[in-house]
């Protein structure tokens, strides 16, 4: 309600942010809830957008202010939207756009012709001239692979052998040369007499151009079943006449993942026996499963916070409490009709919480001088906040003109007498309960 007579409405409704959503998106609607409800003022905007992010993203969120704090007149809106931005969406310099392209691979849900798209968006990208196409099979049916064909290098004087991949085709081990430049996927005459015989083959219409522009026809066309690992798929296998190598196309790589980071070009002799006898190294189970890196932020008064980093670790695997810090009207609300403010920091907050004996374990960080485990609750831990805020609310529920928020106790009064009463309540229950203030 706004003045007497005048009813005031709220159009749209702010949803909470959970980290991982996408910012971009969140902010800009956010921005549609201001410009629709009339919201103009920038402390009041902060508020909004702070009363409605997670525990966790508002942690993060002073942690990539320091040494500012939320709570600083300087630290506006749009610093704050800004900030976390670039924090989730950072600029890449030339030199890593050039070593993400050196090193991109197909991604498991991603299909040949998206991987190939995205080679050529980074080739421009990068400016540098394309891969001369040197052995080309292509297909006279499919317009859209014929422009893949300026993309690759697939073999030349000097390079090292040539990338073999063992497919299972109709219950038999046949050896094939990996060859993007291929459309289709080939066998030579001979070896289909040697290896396929019993699989009929098909007459085809297709025809295949070699990267010289000579136009050949197969002699035909099987209908293979194919496994690769625990993939099985019925495929097209041509057949030409004469020997020649034996290509996987793009066709097949369509319908096929290949296990790309275990393809090498040769194995040297004697390789496969040192594997074998450590073998151990390679088992699925790990030496510490919870040890998590540390990160070194800079607190506002210079000093460096130490930190695990259990993004990588614990919390994924936790079912974080869904306890919400209190949002601005509750806190306005809580403080009413106060007219002097005392303000009390909490010394380092969650670690004078201690953790049980048994979690203790999952609080491992991995340190220049070897594995340490916390004895208090640290930052980064997911739940962290709201594990800290339900305790706090506990230890100070009952008195009156009081609202904690984190690591900050607000205390008030209508008047000097109820202030300094509340004041020594507060302070007794901190006593009580072994908390330190600065």
């Amino acid at each position: 309600m706004g003045e007497e007579g005048r009813t005031s409405y709220i159009f749209g409704k702010v949803m909470k942010y959970n980290q991982g959503a996408d910012w971009e998106a969140y902010t800009e609607q956010l921005d549609f809830y201001f410009l629709a409800n009339g919201v103009t003022d920038d402390q009041t905007k902060k508020a909004i957008l702070l009363s409605n992010v997670s525990t966790e993203t508002y942690q993060l969120l002073k942690d990539l202010l320091v040494p500012a704090t939320p709570k600083d007149s300087e630290v506006t809106y749009s610093v704050i939207v800004d900030r976390f931005q670039k924090h989730t969406k950072p600029e890449k310099s030339a030199l890593v756009a050039r070593y993400e392209f050196d090193n991109r691979s197909r991604q498991v849900s991603e299909s040949v012709g998206e991987t190939f798209r995205s080679f050529k968006e980074r080739l421009k990208a990068n400016k540098q001239p394309p891969a001369t196409s040197l052995h080309v099979m292509q297909g006279n049916e499919d317009a859209e692979r014929q422009d893949w064909t300026g993309l690759y290098r697939v073999s030349k004087g000097n390079d090292r052998k040539p990338i073999s991949v063992t497919m299972e085709v109709e219950n038999r081990k046949l050896v094939m040369e990996l060859d993007t430049g291929s459309a289709v996927s080939v066998i030579g005459e001979e070896k289909y007499h040697e290896q396929l015989r019993h699989v009929p083959l098909e007459s085809t219409t297709l025809q295949l151009h070699t990267y010289t522009g000579e136009t050949v026809k197969p002699l035909g066309v099987l209908s293979v079943k194919v496994r690769y690992g625990e993939q099985s798929k019925y495929l097209q296998l041509y057949v030409m006449k004469g020997i020649g190598p034996t290509p996987l196309g793009r066709e097949w790589l369509h319908s096929i993942r290949l296990n790309w980071p275990l393809m090498h070009l040769e194995t040297p002799s004697g390789f496969p026996d040192v594997l074998d006898r450590h073998a151990a190294v390679f088992s699925d189970e790990l030496g510490r499963e919870w040890a998590a890196p540390i990160v070194t932020p800079i607190k506002k008064d210079g000093e460096v916070r130490i930190c695990g980093d259990f993004k990588v670790t614990i919390n994924p695997q936790l079912d974080v409490d869904e306890y919400l810090l209190p949002r601005i009207e509750e806190i306005y609300a809580n403080l009413s009709g106060g007219q002097q403010f005392s303000v009390i920091d909490l010394r380092q907050a969650y670690l004078q919480m201690e953790v049980e004996e048994e979690s203790k374990t999952y609080l491992t960080v991995n340190t220049h001088r070897g594995l340490y485990q916390y004895q208090r609750l640290p930052y980064a831990v997911a739940s962290a906040p709201a594990v800290w805020q339900s305790a706090m609310d506990q230890v100070l529920q009952g008195i009156p003109g009081v609202q904690c928020y984190l690591d900050d106790i607000i205390v008030t009064g209508r008047t000097r007498e109820e202030h300094l009463k509340a004041l020594d309540k507060v302070l007794r229950r901190l006593e009580e309960h072994g908390l330190k203030a600065n």
